[in-house]
This record gives structure tokens, sequence and C-alpha cells, in this order.
């Protein structure tokens, strides 16, 4: 996606679901003068930065298409559909077969302590960027992912169990730092997890063990790798075995991952977000594209990098890389 068609996608997301939708997002893009009005990425520099600590009610994040909301904000071929199913008495057939499947909260995990809703149509769209996350790190429906990922309402788990699934990948699901008996009988090709409970996990592999004969590639989940954490965990799997990070600040609905071989910064998806650098302080900020649910426009992350929007030295891919 190109940035004229980001420009539009972000444009239509604003005056289709954000704006008539978003109780938080309404009032704020009301105080910047913009209203429903975006045309490109640009004209979000008049929206003040969304600050988690801010946010007093998770709820005023989740798109709410409620009748009256339709009927001020809608677009005029949603309310005209709410008009002809209330005529013919089949509103219970409209929010079942339009509304609900894109609108309603179906999952909830937590990011930095905030409940984040997402719809079955978010789950659909995380499973396809979890694919992509595993395509990138250069895995095939041959591979057997092990992961160690702590199990419950987050969303780097959820990103690998749906990714996994989507991408045809057998897989499995340890506690973190599993025995070392229940890591030789999964007999992974494939190892996803925390730096520290990958470091762990391998240690207490290689105890009295020979190294894990199939693994070929760590994908190591949640935060960047310092150097000297990268260099520590290589010498832990072996030479021959790949190391692809994945991370993501809180509040962003997807993980950013390298491509296998690293090194090159962390690719993001523009087709279903935004990541710009505000102006004065260089942080990064992030606004969905697309995303039902709990919505974001402009969140601080608390992180300084540089987008590089130029084709990726390793894999050629030309979406915007994160780099640290």
């Amino acid at each position: 996606m190109d940035r004229g068609e980001q420009d539009k996608a972000l444009a239509q997301y604003i005056r289709r679901d954000v704006y008539p939708y978003s109780a938080f997002y309404r009032a704020r893009l009301d105080e910047s003068g913009l209203r429903s009005q975006v045309t490109r990425r640009g004209d979000l520099a008049r929206l003040r930065p969304t600050v988690l600590d801010e946010v007093e009610d998770p709820g005023t994040l989740v798109l709410r298409p409620e009748e009256h909301t339709i009927q001020r904000y809608g677009e005029p071929a949603v309310v005209w559909k709410v008009f002809w199913s209330k005529l013919l008495g089949r509103q219970a057939a409209l929010n079942d077969g339009v509304i609900d499947p894109a609108y309603k909260p179906v999952h909830w995990h937590f990011d930095a302590g905030l409940p984040i809703a997402s719809s079955a149509e978010d789950l659909e769209r995380l499973a396809e960027l979890g694919r992509r996350w595993l395509e990138l790190a250069g895995l095939t429906r041959a591979d057997h992912v092990v992961g160690i990922l702590p199990p419950g309402p987050n969303r780097d788990y959820w990103e690998l169990v749906l990714g996994c699934r989507r991408a045809g990948v057998s897989s499995l699901h340890l506690p973190p730092v599993p025995s070392a008996a229940d890591l030789e009988a999964a007999n992974p090709s494939v190892l996803a997890g925390r730096p520290d409970d990958l470091s762990e996990a391998l240690m207490a592999f290689r105890r009295g063990r020979r190294p894990l004969a199939t693994l070929h590639t760590l994908l190591a989940v949640g935060e960047p790798l310092r150097r000297d954490e990268r260099a520590h965990l290589q010498t832990l799997a072996g030479p021959d075995v790949a190391i692809v990070v994945a991370w993501a600040p809180p509040g962003a609905r997807a993980l950013w991952s390298e491509c296998r071989g690293g090194g090159a910064g962390y690719h993001t998806a523009p087709d279903t977000e935004l990541v710009e650098t505000h102006q004065g302080t260089g942080e990064l900020l992030w606004s969905a594209i697309g995303w039902k649910g709990s919505v974001f426009l402009r969140l601080a992350t608390g992180m300084r990098a540089n987008i590089d929007e130029s084709p990726c030295p390793r894999c050629r891919r030309t979406s915007p890389r994160v780099v640290i």
C-alpha cells in the first residue's frame, strides 16, 4: 500500500467508523477542528496525541454503532439500512449479519493494564497479520512451532496462536520455561517466546542433553533485543539458528517483526496502521486503520525511533520499517 492508498483508507476509516462511533475520538476530532474531514495523514498533526494513562474510561475507545449514533453521524447508506430494517421488522437480522460481525466486542486482552476489545472481524485481521509475521520469519507449512509465551489475555500470545492457524503451521503452546523433557518431546523447528524465557528454556535443555536437532528459528517476542542479548541467545541456540524479533508498543493492535536475517528494522503493516513520528519530540505515534473494537489515533508509544520507507535491504519488501 503506497501513501496515496493509505491516505484514502485513513480518511474513509475516520469518516465511516471513528468519528461516528467513537465517543473518545469524536470529542477530540471536534476539538481539533477536523471533525470527520481528514483527507491525508498530515491532517492528523492537528490532533493531540493520546497517552494511555489519560484514558479514564476504556469503554469510550470502543466503536459503538448504536441506533442514535448511526442516525446522527453514520454514512447515508448505513442510515438507510437501519431505516429499512426497522420498517420491515428485520433489525435483529441487520445486527446479526452486518453490525455485530464487524463491531461487536467478542474478545478482550490487556495492554499496559487497559482492556482492549476486538470484534470477530478484528480477530480475522490479527490472524492474517500473524500469518505475515511467520512468513517474514521464513516459516513454512512444514514447520512445527512450540510457543512458550504466557497464555492469557495478551496480544502477542493470541497473534501467535491465530497466525499459526491461518498459516497452516503446526503448533504446540506450552507454559513459559517448559521442562527439558517436554521440550525434547515437542522437538520444535521453531521456538517462540519472550527473550528471557527462551534463554531459560534453552539453558535448561542444554544441561546434560544434546542440542535440539531440528531447531532452526527462534521467534523472540515482546521487546527489542540489545546486541548483547541477541548474542547470548545465539550462543545458546547455536550458530545455524536464525533469531527473528517481533514486538510492538502497548496499544498497537499487532506485532511488528523483523524479516529473517534481522538488522533492517521492524516491518509495519500500512494497510492496518499509520506509524509516524511526532514533529517536535521524535516519539513514535500509532494510529489504527480499519480496526474495530478499541481504536487509537496518534497513540503516544514512549519510544523514539526512525521510520524507513525505502525497500528493505534484506527482503525487498516496501512496507515502512521502524528502526531503533
